[in-house]
């Protein structure tokens, strides 16, 4: 079983918990080792083995009991024979095991293996031989998860959600179980279910368990694949889980861009003690403004068109893709028709299509106080033409645009900002000082030329 010891992640543990179960007897003086339970893939070969020490005059297979049987296979001094000897999918080897060619599923039954001493004493073994059906993909799957690769789901904190576990075509007929590990989670599960479809012979097994986790709480949840006996080796899926928190709802509900081909660009960045840096494209960029306080306040200017939005909502398309920032909660406003004291959060919101309450407006900014966070505001200008307020003021409401601007942050001390704005002397001033300053200057002549080639093929 593997775990991650990252309490954040949600893990999908899948074992293939078995008995196998030898044979292992003292007989006439010699040892025999002999598994009790074998099996075979649907229509791959595999040699039945027992493994018989001494002096042997003739190895024997049959297809149920001694008594009511001739051998299907026999190796007598050498020789080979039996019933099913000339059969395409039977065969004996120079040690006495039966080999199952593209095994089917009429091939399953109970065998029994007999082997004649040359003392005149004999030993026989019944052997259970299963045809097994390996699921694909090799693993139980989880609504959401379609795949053994690692997902991530979001869950509401305290808000009953149910994940079921399935396995789809495997034979034989196996039980899945859960297993819950963390605090403050509630669960009832349900029974596991099997349904036979009857023209491939095979089983879709699934298993249901409803929970509940706390606000920002963390569990681990393992189903588990259960056989009695060594069939196969099913892989494991890791499914990371993260409830009740901002970063989460944001990510999972961003509305999407679609712009791919206009995140680089040239940039200058200018620290508040007048350090300069150049840079080509925006993970260099992003590079730069992790070093140290470069990216707390940061001011994007350039002139209309140079591709100062079209830099924010590459950033936010990469964040929602999880190529960078994984870490940090990222909120992206276009400040067009945003009133001067408008509540970031509440905004955002908006933006995502879903009013919010009291409540949880104070739990989600609770987020943001303990989160590192990047608020991302697009087009000051745009706003600083604005003369309408909101309803309320900026002391009634925590967290504004203008609180932002101003550097006003109180306790989100983890939170940065980050504007875009025409190069004009009155939009600058609209931000309070210090910040590190980034100018948008354009494409170089590789970018320029890779955009107008991204942009004929899409015309196409």
């Amino acid at each position: 079983m593997s775990k991650s010891d990252n309490k954040s992640q949600f893990i999908f543990v899948v074992m293939s918990t078995s008995i196998f179960l030898l044979s292992i007897l003292l007989a006439q003086g010699y040892c025999q080792i002999c598994p009790l339970n074998q099996s075979v893939e649907r229509m791959e070969t595999k040699a039945i083995h027992c493994m018989v020490d001494g002096d042997i005059q003739g190895y024997y297979w049959y297809k149920g009991s001694i008594s009511r049987t001739q051998p299907i296979l026999r190796l007598e001094n050498g020789v080979k024979g039996g019933e099913k000897y000339d059969d395409d999918h039977y065969d004996i080897t120079s040690d006495g095991n039966m080999k199952i060619i593209n095994a089917m599923l009429e091939h399953e039954a109970t065998y029994t293996f007999a082997v004649f001493f040359e003392n005149g004493t004999t030993w026989s073994r019944s052997i259970s031989v299963v045809i097994s059906v390996t699921p694909k993909p090799p693993c139980p799957l989880v609504q959401s998860c379609r795949n053994c690769e690692e997902c991530i789901i979001n869950v509401k904190s305290n808000d009953p959600t149910s994940l079921t576990c399935y396995i789809e075509q495997v034979r034989p007929n196996v039980t899945l179980y859960w297993s819950v590990k963390g605090d403050n989670v509630t669960y009832t599960e349900t029974a596991s279910s099997a349904t036979k479809t009857h023209t491939s012979d095979t089983w879709e097994i699934s298993t249901t368990i409803l929970f509940a986790l706390a606000c920002t709480e963390d569990a681990i949840f393992y189903c588990s694949v259960h056989h009695n006996e060594e069939i196969f080796t099913i892989g494991n899926q890791t499914v990371q889980i993260r409830s009740g928190t901002l970063f989460g709802e944001i990510r999972q509900n961003l509305i999407p861009f679609t712009d791919e081909c206009c995140g680089d660009n040239q940039y200058v960045i200018t620290s508040a003690n007048s350090d300069e840096t150049h840079v080509t494209n925006t993970d260099d960029l992003l590079k730069a403004l992790s070093e140290g306080e470069r990216g707390n306040r940061v001011l994007f200017v350039g002139e209309p068109g140079i591709g100062k939005s079209h830099l924010f909502r590459d950033i936010s398309r990469k964040w929602k893709n999880r190529e960078i920032l994984k870490d940090v909660i990222l909120i992206y406003i276009k400040l067009d028709n945003v009133p001067r004291g408008s509540c970031i959060l509440e905004e955002h919101m908006e933006l995502l299509r879903r009013e919010i309450a009291t409540e949880e407006e104070q739990s989600k900014l609770d987020n943001l106080e303990n989160e590192e966070s990047i608020v991302m505001l697009d087009g000051v200008s745009n706003w600083s033409r604005l003369r309408n307020t909101a309803s309320n003021t900026a002391n009634e409401k925590k967290l504004t645009v203008e609180q932002l601007l101003m550097g006003d942050i109180g306790k989100f001390s983890k939170m940065k900002l980050w504007v875009t704005s025409r190069n004009r002397e009155n939009d600058v001033k609209r931000m309070q000082e210090p910040y590190t300053t980034v100018n948008v200057r354009g494409f170089t002549e590789t970018q320029r030329n890779l955009f107008f080639k991204s942009f004929g093929n899409k015309r196409k």
